[in-house]
């Protein structure tokens, strides 16, 4: 689970901000994103945590929590893979995240 839920967001997080290093808070801003992002009727179901179906945006959330953790640690630096930087705001973080995402986009197929 945490693979599939945490992970992607804590790469990207750590990219964007340019931290130096993957601090042990990045996985509890981590953890913290995704339990935010259960809702309601998923608790109720039992469920601990989001549908599969939201993983990109949970992904997303998580990015920007932990590029924040990077920023309020003091081990943030430029972005080394984007000319827009983050500037140490998390408004300027989260387009940065938004433009650095990999969004799949698969041409269709046609039978020959």
């Amino acid at each position: 689970m945490q693979q599939r839920l945490c992970l992607p967001g804590v790469g990207l997080g750590t990219l964007a901000s340019g931290a130096r290093e993957v601090l042990p808070e990045f996985f509890t801003a981590a953890a913290r994103a995704v339990s935010d992002y259960v809702t309601r009727d998923e608790m109720e179901r039992g469920a601990l945590v989001p549908d599969v179906t939201t993983l990109a945006d949970v992904s997303i959330k998580v990015a920007q929590a932990v590029g924040e953790a990077a920023i309020n640690a003091g081990i943030s630096r430029p972005c080394a893979f984007a000319s827009f930087q983050h500037e140490n705001d998390p408004t300027r973080l989260k387009e940065l995240i938004r433009k650095m995402r990999w969004e799949p986009d698969y041409l269709p197929l046609v039978a020959m």
